[in-house]
C-alpha cells in the first residue's frame, strides 16, 4: 500500500514593525531582537521569522544592540582580532556564531543567584538558534538546544522566565527532530512543553500559546500511534482555543492546529466524528482568516487535506472534489517563489492521484504529476522536504504506469523514489517508508512482463546507481530490488513503530508477486509470514486492520491455488470475512474486500462442491459490484468475479438462469476494460469459457463459435502461451468437435491440450485438471477414429490426473471417472476382463469420494453398478446401494421441483433397474426397498414436509416445532419454481432473487441438520428414512400387495402376503417392456381425455 504524506501548515505568529522600532534599534537599543523571538510561540517550522537591523557602516562585532554590557562587547572584540591576526577570514555568520559563544560563556559565568542569568542564557539560546536558521547547520542547532538545557537546568522554578525557556527548548527540540526524526528529541520536546504550560498559571496570557505547541509537539503519535498521544494533542489543542478570545490574532492557527489533531485520529481510529471535526475545525480557521493574509494558503491546504482523508474512508467524490478545490485556492493564493508553494503543489496533486485511483481518468493522474513536478521543480536541493516532493512524485508515475503499461512512466517513478531515498540520512524515520515505496515501483516494473531470463544479473541494493540492463519490465532484477527495499524498510523499523505493519505488507505484497511469476513455494511462504506478522502488530481497531487482514487473505488464497490445501482457503475465507466485517459501510474499500471475499468463497466451492459456499460466493460479489459505482476502474474486475461465481454455479446446477447470468457480467465487464488493458485477455477468457458452458447445455453451434473465437483472441493478445487460456480453447475445440464432427477440431484441442501441459509444473494445483481435459480430448478422438495409440494417451492421461490430485479433492471423482471409462473404452475394443475389472475399481473409488460433487459421485456409482452387474452382482447392489444413498442429494430440496424433476429425467428409471439387479440375485425384499425408495423422489420428499411430527413433539417439543417451521417455509419454496426466471435484470430485483435462491438452500440445509438432530434420539433412529422391508410388510394386512417391475431384461411381480415374512416372487415371461410402454401410453390418453392431470 502506497502511502502519500501531507504537509500541514502550522500558524508560527505575529510580530507588528512600525517604523520607531527600526530607528530605535539603530539608536541601539535591543528589545527588537528578543521581542521577535520571545512572541514566536507558535510550533516552528520549515518557515521562520527573523529579522536583524544592522548599521552599514559598522561591522557585526561593533554593533551595539547585540551585546549585553561592554564586558561581553570587549570579549568579542579580542577574539576577533586574535581570528583575524591568525589569518582567519570571518564571514558574518562566524562572527554571529563567534558572538553568540561569548553570550553563553558569559551568562555561564554568573553565578547561579544572579536573577539576570536564566534571561541572558535564554538570549544566547535564541542566538544559536537563529543563527542555525541561517545556517543550516546541524551544530548551530545543537548548541541552541545544548543552551536552553544548560538554563532550564539551572533555573529555579520561581524565576518569570522559567516557562518560556521550557518552550525555546521543546521548539528547538522538536525543530532537530523534524530534520533528523528522532523520536527521542520529539519526547524531550513534550515534557519540556508540558513543563512550560504546568509554570503558568491559568488565566496567563501565554497559556493559550503554551498549550498550542504543547499540542503541536505531541506529533509523537505519528511515531508511535499510541492514541493517550493524540488524545492529549486533541484536548491541548481545544483548550488553547477555548482561552484564545474571538477576534484574536491567533484563534485561526490554532483552530487549524486543532483541525490537524483531529485529522491524526481519524487516520488512525477511522472514526468519522473525527474526520467531521477536523473538516469542521479547518473551516473555522479558514473562515477567519482574510483572503490576502499569508497563511490562508496553509489553512486552505489542511482543509484540503482533512476532505481528502475523509474520502478515503467514504469514497464519496464530493469529498475529493472539495480537497482538489481547496488545494486550488491555497496554491492560486500562494505568490510564486512562497516557501508554502511546494507543499500546496504536493498536497494538490496527491488529491488528484487519489481520484485518478478512484476514476481512472487520465486527466487527473496527468495533473497530479504536473504538480508533483512543480513541487520537486521548487524546492531547493538540500532542502528537509526534498525526499518527500520525490516520493510522491514517484507514486504519482508509478499509478500512471499502472493503467497505460508505458514503460516510461516505471522508469521515471524508480529514479524518482531511488533520488527520494538517496537524499534521505541513514536513521531518519522517512527512510523506511520511502525505501519501501520505491519497492512498489520495482514490483511494478517486474509485473509488466515477468521474464526470469537472467536472474543471476541481480545488482546489489546498495549500489545507489542500479543498472538498467533490460529495457523491458519483468526482470527478476526489478523484483529482487523490490523485495530488498521492503526488507530494508522493515528492518530499519522497530518492532514497536506505527509504521512497521505497512512495511511488512508491502514487502509481503513483493513476494506474492514474485511467486505469481516464479511459482516458487518460498516465496508464497514467506509472503504469508510477512503479511500475518503485519496482522499480528497492528492493534485491534486500528483503520488500516481490515486491509492487513485482505492481504493476508489474498496471500492464502494464492497458495491454496498452487497447492489446493484446503487450510488455506479456509484461513483465506477467515481473513477475508474479518476484513469484510471490520470495512464500514459505505468506506471506499469495502467493495473490494467483499469481491476478495467472494474469490475465496468461490475457490473453496470448487474444492470442497458446498453449494452454502457458492451462494456466499454469489452473495458477496453481487454486494461488491452494486457497491462499485459506474465509471470506477475496478467495476469490470468485480463484474468478472461475479460472471466466475455465477459460472461455477452453473457446473453445478445446470441451471440456465446461472449460465445466462454470468454471460452478462463478463460481457459488462469486457465493455468496460479498455483495448490494451492488461485485464482485456483474463476478461476475453472468462466470456468464452461461459459460452463454452452454454453450448454444453443448449447445444447452439453459435456459442461454441463465439467461444472458440474469444479464446483464439485471447491467445493473440498474450505474449507468451498461458497454460489456462491453452487448456480453455482446447476444452472449446473438443465441445466442438463433439457437434461437428470435424477431426480438425480434435487435433487442435489435443494440439492446445498438449502445450498447457508441458508448461504446467507437476506440483501446480491445476495440473491435473489439464491432464484430464488433454485425455477427454484423445477419448474423443478414440470414438472416431479407433486408433488404439489414443485411448493409451488417454489412459496414461487420467492416471497422472489422479495419481497428482490429493484425497479429498472435490475433483478427484471426476478424474477417476474419466479413468474409469478409459477401462471400459479398452475393455470394449479388446475384451480383456482385465479392463473391466480397473473400470469398476476406478468407478468405485470415485462413487465413494466422501469430498465431491453428489450428481458426479451418482453417476460414477451408476457406472460401478450397471457394468458390474453382467458378471458380479453382488458388486453391482453395492453400487446401487450406494447411487440410493446418494439420490436425496442429486435431487436435494434446496432446488426447486421443476429443477428436481429435471434431474431425475436425465437419470432414468433406476429404481427399476436396481430392483432388476436384486431380483436376478434372489434378494426379492432388497428389491422391494429400492422401488419404494425409487417411487416418485420428488413426492416423497413433499411428503416427507408434511409428516405428522406428533410423536417427536412428546419427546422434544422446540426440535418439533422447528422442524414444522422449516418445512413449511421448504414447501412453499420449493413451490416457486421458475417464475424466478422471468425477473427483470435490474440491479434492486436480481439482488432480491438471489436472495430468495440463497434462502431456499439455507432452509434445506437447516432441514438436514434438524432431522439428523432428530435421529439422534433413542427410538427415532428411523425418523423421515426410506421404508424397510418389515414395514412394508404391513401394508398386506388388508390384502396382498403386487407390485410390477417392468425393465428392459425382464420383467417381474413381488407380492407381499400378510402372515409371509418373505416377498413372493413370480417372473413375467410372457410381458415384456415394450408391452408396458403401450399400456403407459394408452392409460395416459384415457386419463388425459377424461380430464385427469398426469
Amino acid at each position: 500500500m502506497m502511502e502519500y504524506p501531507l504537509y500541514t501548515f502550522h500558524q508560527l505568529g505575529f510580530a507588528d514593525l512600525v517604523k520607531t522600532d527600526i530607528i530605535s534599534q539603530c539608536g541601539g537599543k535591543n528589545e527588537l531582537v528578543r521581542t521577535l523571538i520571545r512572541t514566536s510561540d507558535g510550533p516552528p517550522l520549515e518557515l521562520v521569522y527573523h529579522c536583524e537591523v544592522t548599521d552599514p557602516d559598522k561591522p557585526p562585532e561593533q554593533q551595539p544592540s547585540v551585546f549585553e554590557d561592554e564586558i561581553e562587547e570587549e570579549a568579542v572584540k579580542r577574539k576577533v582580532s586574535l581570528a583575524r591576526s591568525w589569518g582567519q577570514r570571518l564571514e558574518h555568520l562566524d562572527l554571529v556564531r563567534l558572538v553568540a559563544d561569548v553570550k553563553y560563556e558569559h551568562a555561564l559565568s554568573l553565578s547561579d543567584e544572579n536573577t539576570e542569568k536564566p534571561p541572558r542564557l535564554m538570549r544566547a539560546g535564541n542566538f544559536f538558534f537563529a543563527l542555525s536558521q541561517k545556517s543550516h547547520k546541524d551544530a548551530d542547532l545543537d548548541k541552541a538546544i545544548t543552551v536552553f538545557e544548560t538554563a532550564v537546568r539551572l533555573t529555579p522554578d520561581s524565576h518569570p522566565c522559567h516557562a518560556e525557556l521550557h518552550s525555546r527548548l521543546g521548539i528547538t527540540l522538536l525543530r532537530r527532530s523534524r530534520y533528523f526524526g528522532s523520536i527521542k528529541d520529539i519526547d524531550k520536546a513534550i515534557s519540556a512543553h508540558e513543563g512550560a504550560v504546568h509554570l503558568t498559571p491559568e488565566g496567563h496570557a501565554d497559556k493559550a500559546g503554551l498549550l498550542n505547541n504543547l499540542g503541536n509537539s505531541l506529533r509523537r503519535f505519528q511515531c508511535s500511534e499510541d492514541l493517550v498521544d493524540i488524545d492529549k494533542s486533541i484536548s491541548a489543542h481545544k483548550r488553547a482555543v477555548r482561552l484564545t478570545p474571538e477576534g484574536h490574532a491567533d484563534k485561526p492557527g490554532r483552530l487549524n492546529n486543532l483541525g490537524n489533531s483531529f485529522l491524526r485520529r481519524f487516520q488512525r481510529s477511522g472514526d468519522l466524528v473525527d474526520g467531521d471535526k477536523a473538516i469542521s475545525a479547518h473551516e473555522r480557521a479558514v473562515h477567519l482568516t482574510p483572503e490576502d493574509h499569508a497563511d490562508k494558503p496553509g489553512y486552505l491546504s489542511n482543509h484540503g487535506n482533512s476532505f481528502l482523508d475523509r474520502f478515503e474512508h467514504s469514497g464519496d467524490l464530493v469529498d475529493i472534489d472539495k480537497a482538489i478545490s481547496a488545494h486550488e485556492r491555497a496554491v492560486h493564493l500562494t505568490p510564486e517563489g512562497h516557501a508554502y508553494m511546494p507543499g500546496c503543489l504536493n498536497n494538490l496533486g496527491n488529491s488528484f492521484l487519489r481520484r485518478f485511483e478512484h476514476s481512472g481518468d487520465l486527466v487527473d493522474i496527468d495533473k497530479a504529476i504536473s504538480a508533483h513536478e512543480r513541487a520537486v521543480h521548487l524546492t531547493p536541493e538540500g532542502h528537509a522536504h526534498m525526499p518527500s516532493c520525490l516520493n510522491n512524485l514517484g507514486n504519482s508515475f508509478l499509478r500512471r504506469f499502472e493503467h497505460s503499461g508505458d514503460l516510461v512512466d516505471i522508469d521515471k517513478a524508480i529514479s524518482a523514489h531511488e533520488r527520494g531515498v538517496r537524499l534521505t540520512p541513514e536513521g531518519h524515520t522517512d527512510k523506511p517508508r520511502l525505501l519501501s515505496n520505491l519497492g512498489s515501483s520495482f514490483s511494478g516494473r517486474f509485473k509488466c512482463s515477468g521474464d526470469l531470463v537472467d536472474a543471476d544479473m541481480a545488482i546489489s541494493a546498495h549500489e545507489r546507481a542500479w543498472a538498467r540492463r533490460f529495457k523491458h519490465s519483468g526482470d527478476p532484477v526489478d523484483i529482487d530490488k523490490a523485495i530488498y527495499a521492503h526488507e530494508g524498510a522493515v528492518r530499519l523499523t522497530p518492532e514497536s513503530h506505527a509504521d512497521k505493519p505497512g512495511y511488512l505488507n508491502n514487502l509481503g505484497d513483493s513476494f506474492l508477486d514474485r511467486f505469481e511469476r516464479s511459482g516458487d513455494l518460498v516465496d508464497i511462504d514467506k509472503a504469508i509470514s510477512a503479511h500475518e506478522r503485519a496482522v499480528h502488530l497492528i492493534p485491534e481497531g486500528h483503520a488500516n486492520k481490515p486491509d492487513r487482514l485482505n492481504n493476508l487473505g489474498d496471500s492464502f488464497l494464492r497458495r491454496f491455488e498452487r497447492s489446493g490445501d484446503l487450510i488455506d482457503v479456509d484461513k483465506a475465507v477467515s481473513a477475508h470475512e474479518k476484513a469484510v466485517h471490520l470495512t464500514p459501510e459505505g468506506h471506499v474499500d469495502k467493495a473490494g474486500r467483499l469481491s476478495n471475499l467472494g474469490n475465496s468463497f468461490s475457490d473453496r466451492f470448487n474444492r470442497s462442491g458446498n453449494l452454502i459456499d457458492i451462494d456466499k460466493a454469489i452473495s458477496a460479489h453481487e454486494r461488491a459490484v452494486h457497491l462499485t459505482p459506474e465509471g470506477h476502474a475496478d467495476k469490470a474486475g468485480r463484474l468478472s468475479n461475479l460472471g466466475n461465481s455465477f459460472l461455477d454455479r452453473f457446473v453445478r446446477s445446470r441451471d440456465l438462469v446461472d449460465i445466462g447470468k454470468a454471460i452478462s457480467a463478463h460481457e459488462r465487464a469486457l465493455h468496460l476494460t479498455p483495448e490494451g488493458h492488461d485485464d482485456k485477455p483474463g476478461r476475453l477468457n472468462n466470456l468464452a469459457n461461459s459460452f463454452t458452458r452454454r453450448f454444453e447445455r443448449s447445444r447452439d453451434p453459435i456459442d461454441i463459435d463465439k467461444a472458440i473465437s474469444a479464446h483464439e483472441r485471447v491467445l493473440h493478445l498474450t505474449s507468451e502461451d498461458k497454460p489456462d487460456y491453452l487448456s480453455n480453447l482446447g476444452n472449446s475445440f473438443v465441445c466442438r468437435f463433439e457437434h461437428s464432427g470435424d477431426l480438425i477440431d480434435i487435433d487442435k484441442a489435443i494440439s492446445a491440450h498438449e502445450r498447457g501441459v508441458d508448461l504446467t509444473p507437476d506440483d501446480h494445483a491445476h495440473k491435473p485438471g489439464r491432464l484430464s481435459n488433454l485425455g477427454v480430448s484423445f477419448v474423443r478422438r478414440f470414438e472416431c477414429s479407433g486408433d488404439l495409440i489414443d485411448i493409451d494417451k488417454e489412459i496414461s492421461a487420467f492416471e497422472q490426473a489422479v495419481h497428482l490430485t490429493p484425497e479429498g479433492h472435490a475433483d478427484k471423482p471426476r478424474f477417476l471417472s474419466n479413468l474409469g471409462n478409459s477401462f471400459l473404452g479398452r475393455f470394449e475394443h479388446c475384451g480383456d476382463p482385465v479392463y473391466r475389472s480397473a473400470a469398476i475399481r476406478q468407478f468405485q473409488c470415485a462413487a465413494t469420494c466422501s469430498a465431491a460433487f453428489p450428481s458426479i459421485r451418482f453417476r460414477a456409482a451408476l457406472q460401478w453398478a450397471r457394468l458390474a452387474s453382467t458378471w458380479q452382482i453382488s458388486s453391482a447392489l453395492q453400487g446401487y446401494t450406494v447411487a440410493f444413498d446418494l439420490l436425496p442429494q442429486v435431487v436435494w430440496m434446496g432446488q426447486t421441483i421443476p429443477a428436481r424433476h429435471s434431474e431425475l429425467t436425465s437419470m432414468g428409471s433406476i429404481a427399476s433397474e436396481a430392483a432388476a439387479a436384486a431380483i436376478s440375485a434372489e434378494k426379492y425384499d432388497t428389491a422391494l426397498e429400492m422401488l419404494e425408495q425409487g417411487r416418485s423422489v420428488v413426492w416423497n420428499q413433499l411428503l416427507q414436509l408434511r409428516t405428522p411430527i406428533d410423536a417427536l413433539h412428546e419427546v422434544q417439543p422446540t426440535l418439533a416445532n422447528d422442524l414444522l417451521r422449516v418445512s413449511k417455509a421448504l414447501e412453499k419454496a420449493s413451490s416457486h419454481g421458475m417464475d424466478l426466471i422471468d425477473i427483470p435484470t435490474s440491479s434492486d430485483p436480481q439482488l432480491s432473487m438471489e436472495e430468495i435462491a440463497q434462502g431456499h438452500c439455507c432452509l434445506a440445509e437447516e432441514w438436514e441438520m434438524l432431522v439428523k438432530r432428530a435421529q439422534g434420539i433413542p427410538g427415532f433412529e428411523d425418523f423421515l428414512r426410506p421404508k424397510k422391508f418389515v414395514q412394508l410388510c404391513s401394508a398386506a394386512m388388508a390384502g396382498p400387495v403386487v407390485i410390477v417391475n417392468v425393465h428392459k431384461h425382464h420383467c417381474d411381480a413381488l407380492i407381499l402376503v400378510d402372515g409371509l415374512d418373505e416377498v413372493v416372487h413370480i417372473p413375467l415371461d410372457g410381458f415384456s417392456y415394450e408391452q408396458a410402454q403401450q399400456l403407459h401410453h394408452h392409460l395416459s390418453q384415457l386419463l388425459s381425455n377424461a380430464g385427469v392431470r398426469v
